[in-house]
C-alpha cells in the first residue's frame, strides 16, 4: 500500500519516535529489584558475571505472606475472585516460556524451595553457542521433596517421548532429558541436578558445567568478578536501590538490555532463514548502548505502603566518560517541578507528566530514522512536507518543532457506560508560541481531506476518522491508531497553551471545560504526592499518578463482558497485538472467561491510589513507585 508514495508519505515518524521513547521508558520502569546482600550463599554468587537477565524471589513463603496482606492480594483471595485468579495463574504459567523450556512451573518450585528461587538468562561464554535458561532453587530442608520433583519430571517427560540419560558433571550426578523433535529445530535438552542444597535446571550443557563447577569452588570469594555478584553494573544497581526499605525485597531483577535483546533476537531466528534487520545492532550503534543495565527491588506490604518499588536504569554517561552520542542524545529528560497543570481535573484516571527537550531530540532522531529505514529518509520526509503540493507545505522545524516546550502530559479518562472505546487519551505538549502552532495546525488540517473541523466554543478541533496514516500529512502529530481496518481516529487542537492530541473529540472537550475540582485538590493525589515527595521526588523528570477505581474500570468491565478483543483501550490494543493470529482478518478469542467476575464495585474497597517518579541522575534514571495502604 505504501509503495510508490513519496518518502515523507511512507514513513510514520510520530509512530516511530513514540515507539522508541515508550519502549525505552517502559523497559526502564518495570517494578522490580536488584539483590541485597544475604547471610548465606545466594544465586548471584553462583551465576556467571555475564548473566543477561535475572529474576529472583527471595523466599516464596514470605512472598505469599506479604502479598496476601496487600489490597490486591486480599481481593484475589475472596471467594468471588478466587476461581478467576486460579485460572489466571494457570495461564500465566503457561505463558512463562522460559520455565516452560525446562518443563517446570512456579508452583512446583514454590513447593520445594527452602528460600530463594531464581531464573536467569546466561549467554554463551564466547561468540559460539546459544543462551541458556537457568533455574536455581534453594532447597535447604527440602532436598527430599526436590529429589521427588526431579524424578517426577523425568518420568513425566519420558512418558511424553523424551529420552533420559544419567551422567556425572564435576562429581555431581546430573540427569539429561532429550525432548522429542519439534519442527526444524534441533532436539531440546534439559539438565537437572541437586547439589549443595540447590536444585538446578538448564537447557545448555556448557551452562550446567559452569554452574556446577562454581558450586564446587567453595573457596571462591562471594563477590568474585566471575560471578553476577561481582558484576560492577549489578553492584551499582544493588547499591542504589537499598535506601527505601529496611527489610529484604520480595522480588528482585536485573537485565543487561543489549545482551538480553541479542539473546532473544537469536532465539527467535529459525535455522536456515535469512537474518532479519538487526535492530539491536542499530540501537547500539546509535548510542543507546549507554544503557548498560536495569534493575531494582519490589516489596509487598512494606511498613508504609502496599507496594514499594525502586529501579535504576544504569547509563553512566558522565561517570564513565561515555557521553550521549548520535540518536541517544534524545534521552534528555531534565528534572523539574512537575506539579499538574491548572486545567487538569480531579477525576482523571491516570496523570503522567514529564520533561523532555523535544526540540533538540527531533534533530537527534535523524540518524536513527535513517538507520532503521535503511536509507536517508528523514530529510526527505521534511522536504516533502515543505514542498509537495499535495501536502501541507510547511517547514516542520521552523513552524512546528521550534515552538514546542519541554513539558508534556498524558491523561487517561473513561466514559460510562463501558463500551470498547470508553477509554479516552489525551497528550498535551506545552508550547512556546501557541499562536504560531495554531496557524501551522490549521494549514496541516486543511490539506488533509480526512479532517473534519469542529467548533468547541472559540476553539477549532479537528477530527480525523478512518484515515490511513500513510496518506495523511500530519505524520509528525498522529498517534499510530488511525487505520481503515479498525476505524480508529484521533482529534487535535491547540488550547490551554498546549498542542492537544486525543483519541476522541470529547476528550479535548473535557480539557476545554473549566474543571469543577482540580487534580491538586484531590485527596488521593495529595496523599500520593506527599509519599513521593518524602521518597525524594520533589523534583523529577517523570511523575505519574493513578486512581485504580477509575483507571481499571473500563478494562475490567470489558473483560467481564468478553469484549477485550474489541477493546480500543491501551491494554486491549496491546493484548490484541501480543496474541494476534496469523489470520489478520479474524478477531482473536478472549482466553479467560470473565463472565463470573463480581461487579466492579465489589473491588473498590480493595483498591488504593499510587504513583511513581523518575529522577535523572549522572549515571542514569532512578525510579521509585508506590501503591498506598488502604485506609
Amino acid at each position: 500500500m505504501l509503495r510508490g508514495l513519496p518518502g515523507w508519505r511512507r514513513f510514520p515518524l510520530w509512530g516511530l519516535c513514540c515507539a522508541i521513547a515508550l519502549s525505552w521508558f517502559l523497559a526502564g520502569l518495570l517494578p522490580g529489584g536488584a539483590l541485597a546482600a544475604d547471610a548465606g550463599r545466594s544465586s548471584k554468587q553462583i551465576l556467571p558475571a555475564r548473566t543477561a537477565a535475572f529474576f529472583s524471589v527471595a523466599d516464596f513463603d514470605l512472598l505469599r505472606e506479604h502479598w496476601e496482606k496487600t489490597g490486591i492480594g486480599q481481593l484475589v483471595a475472596t471467594p468471588q475472585m478466587e476461581p478467576f485468579a486460579r485460572d489466571l495463574r494457570r495461564q500465566l504459567e503457561e505463558k512463562f516460556t522460559q520455565l516452560r523450556k525446562l518443563r517446570l512451573s512456579w508452583s512446583e518450585l514454590g513447593d520445594v524451595d527452602g528460600g530463594e528461587v531464581a531464573v536467569a538468562f546466561v549467554p554463551p561464554n564466547g561468540k559460539r553457542g546459544a543462551t541458556g535458561v537457568v533455574v536455581l532453587a534453594d532447597v535447604t530442608g527440602s532436598v527430599a521433596a526436590a529429589r521427588q520433583l526431579l524424578e517426577s519430571k523425568i518420568r513425566e517427560q519420558v512418558a511424553a517421548g523424551a529420552t533420559s540419560q544419567q551422567f556425572v558433571i564435576g562429581g555431581v550426578r546430573t540427569d539429561r532429558l532429550t525432548l522429542p523433535l519439534q519442527g526444524d529445530r534441533p532436539p531440546a535438552e534439559i539438565y537437572l541436578w541437586i547439589h549443595d542444597d540447590w536444585f538446578g535446571a538448564t537447557n545448555r550443557a556448557a551452562v550446567a558445567t559452569e554452574i556446577i563447577a562454581r558450586q564446587q569452588a567453595t573457596a571462591t570469594p562471594p563477590d568474585s568478578v566471575a560471578t553476577l555478584a561481582g558484576n560492577q553494573r549489578f553492584q551499582t544497581i544493588a547499591a542504589r536501590c537499598t535506601d527505601v526499605a529496611q527489610r529484604r525485597p520480595d522480588v528482585t531483577w536485573y537485565v543487561d538490555p543489549f545482551a538480553y535483546a541479542r539473546a532473544i533476537q537469536e532465539g527467535l531466528r529459525r535455522p536456515g532463514t535469512r537474518r532479519p534487520r538487526d535492530y539491536v545492532r542499530i540501537l547500539a550503534a546509535q548510542g543507546f548502548d549507554v544503557v548498560q543495565g536495569m534493575g531494582g527491588k519490589l516489596w509487598f506490604a512494606e511498613e508504609r505502603f502496599d507496594v514499594l518499588a525502586r529501579t535504576l536504569v544504569y547509563a553512566p554517561r558522565v561517570k564513565a566518560n561515555t557521553k550521549l552520542r548520535l540518536a541517544a542524545r534524545m534521552l534528555d529528560f531534565p528534572n523539574g517541578n512537575l506539579r499538574p497543570a491548572a486545567w487538569v481535573a480531579a477525576d482523571v484516571a491516570n496523570h503522567f507528566t514529564f520533561n523532555w527537550r523535544a526540540r533538540e531530540a527531533f534533530g537527534h532522531a535523524e540518524t536513527l530514522v535513517d538507520a532503521i529505514a535503511g536509507e536517508p529518509i528523514f530529510q526527505e520526509v521534511l522536504d516533502g512536507l515543505k514542498s509537495d503540493p499535495k501536502g501541507p507545505m510547511i517547514d516542520v522545524k521552523r513552524e512546528l518543532v521550534a515552538h514546542l516546550g519541554e513539558r508534556a502530559t498524558f491523561l487517561l479518562q473513561n466514559r460510562v457506560p463501558t463500551v470498547p472505546d470508553s477509554e479516552m487519551l489525551v497528550l498535551a505538549i506545552e508550547l512556546r508560541n501557541a499562536v504560531r502552532v495554531s496557524a501551522t495546525l490549521k494549514r496541516i488540517m486543511e490539506a488533509n481531506e480526512d479532517a473534519l473541523e469542529h467548533k468547541l466554543g472559540e476553539h477549532r478541533v479537528w477530527e480525523v476518522l478512518g484515515a490511513d496514516e500513510s496518506d495523511s500529512a500530519l505524520l509528525l502529530l498522529e498517534p499510530d491508531q488511525a487505520s481503515e481496518d479498525t476505524g480508529g481516529g484521533y482529534a487535535v487542537a491547540v488550547a490551554r497553551n498546549s498542542l492537544l492530541i486525543a483519541s476522541h473529540v470529547e476528550a479535548i472537550g473535557r480539557i476545554l471545560d473549566a474543571p469543577t475540582k482540580l487534580l491538586t485538590a484531590n485527596q488521593a493525589f495529595q496523599k500520593v504526592a506527599r509519599a513521593l515527595d518524602g521518597l525524594g521526588g520533589k523534583t523529577a523528570s517523570f511523575r505519574f499518578f493513578t486512581q485504580p477505581e477509575l483507571a481499571w474500570r473500563t478494562n475490567y468491565e470489558l473483560f467481564q463482558q468478553g469484549k477485550m478483543p474489541q477493546a480500543q483501550t491501551l491494554l486491549g490494543r496491546s493484548l490484541n497485538r501480543l496474541f494476534e493470529s496469523d489470520d489478520m482478518d479474524k478477531l482473536r478469542e478472549q482466553e479467560l472467561d470473565g463472565s463470573k467476575l463480581p461487579p466492579f464495585a465489589f473491588t473498590l474497597p480493595y483498591l488504593s491510589p499510587g504513583g511513581f517518579f523518575v529522577r535523572t541522575q549522572e549515571d542514569g534514571w532512578l525510579h521509585t513507585g508506590v501503591l498506598l495502604k488502604r485506609p
